[in-house]
């Protein structure tokens, strides 16, 4: 019996073993560390890791990268560089430690952990090139000091965030949209076409756009990871700058609106008299059309009235010449008085050729 039970016991670890590897889950080490995979990187500080049978997103402790993927903001200054640089340490299917701290989700129900690649702290390595800074979350501190200080050495290197006349930084973008606002299109003067003034209100309100969302950036200039890492960059002098000429491209933007309206109803009013005219136009003509046809319907009916009543009338006889001369008859003879000397009434016979005294 003793030696059965003694099996059991030998046997339960190696079940539970079983278990574990069977089903996905991950046994924590004695340190509470875990092993991950890594799925996928999502932008310079955050990337999805699978372990636990469960797929999770992981922000990494006491680094602060430039950002991408934020639903509020343009792309920031060097962020697309950071996002491939996590690329390249965590491609997908890397094998990866994860360390913790005091607190082990945000409310964003994130994992935040520390990544290690062997020895390798993932997080100081992206300070390191200058693609992030150190940012303390307490009560995360723990990892604080090792970011920190690969982020000195950054600034000493010059490297990323850090180097001479960064293209993206506070400074650059502020000179980037106020030349954009300068270029923008003057205005066409008062005797342009409500579609020509729209035209450049539209490429000025471009401009414009751009410009705000930076004017935003520089505003929040403070807490902006370049800003952090080029602290001796004055960016709120460059957000005064670009505020000021904002609110003048905005007047600017304002009178070509109002007077572009002004021009289209003018314009509109001036098409309007002209469409009127051009419908009285067609009308006058319609109806002087429809009067001569009347008047051709008036007299071709007349006309055949009066052919009509002629076809009435028979004809007139025609005379024909004789085909031979006219020999008139010979006159009858006259008869000769029966009883000479006789002069009283005559009864004449039946045909009025004889007669005798009555």
């Amino acid at each position: 019996m003793k030696r059965i039970r003694a099996r059991r016991r030998a046997f339960f670890p190696l079940a539970i073993a079983g278990i574990l590897a069977a089903t996905g889950l991950a046994a924590c080490s004695s340190d509470g560390s875990v092993k991950a995979e890594v799925v996928r990187v999502v932008d310079g500080d955050t990337f999805e890791a699978r372990y636990g049978n469960e797929t999770k997103t992981v922000r990494l402790l006491n680094i602060d990268t430039p950002e991408t993927k934020h639903p509020n903001k343009i792309i920031e200054c060097q962020g697309p560089e950071a996002t491939k640089f996590l690329e390249g340490k965590l491609p997908a299917g890397t094998s990866v430690t994860l360390r913790f701290d005091q607190e082990k989700t945000d409310g964003y129900n994130r994992v935040l952990a520390a990544a290690f690649l062997g020895d390798e702290l993932v997080n100081a390595s992206i300070a390191r090139a200058g693609l992030g800074v150190a940012k303390e979350y307490r009560p995360n501190t723990k990892y604080y000091g090792e970011v920190k200080a690969a982020q000195d050495e950054a600034a000493q290197k010059k490297a990323g965030l850090f180097q001479d006349n960064l293209a993206c930084s506070p400074a650059a973008v502020a000179e980037q949209q106020l030349a954009a606002l300068a270029a923008a299109p003057a205005d066409p003067g008062t005797a342009a076409a409500s579609g020509e003034i729209t035209s450049a209100a539209g490429k000025l309100a471009i401009a414009l756009a751009a410009a705000k969302t930076a004017t935003g950036l520089l505003g929040e200039a403070k807490d902006a990871v370049v800003a952090v890492a080029r602290s001796t960059e004055n960016a709120g002098a460059s957000a005064a700058k670009l505020t000021a000429a904002v609110a003048t491209a905005e007047s600017r933007h304002k009178t070509l609106i109002d007077r572009a309206a002004s021009v289209k109803a003018e314009e509109d009013r001036i098409a309007a008299e002209a469409k009127a005219a051009e419908a009285k136009r067609v009308a006058d003509e319609a109806a002087a059309k429809a009067a001569a046809e009347a008047r051709a319907k008036a007299a071709a009916e007349a006309q055949a009235a009066a052919e009509a009543a002629a076809r009435a009338v028979p004809p007139a006889p025609t005379y024909v010449a004789p085909s031979q001369p006219y020999v008139a008859p010979a006159p009858a003879p006259v008869q000769q008085n029966p009883y000479p000397g006789y002069t009283g009434p005559r009864c004449y016979a039946p045909g009025g050729k004889s007669w005798r005294p009555c």
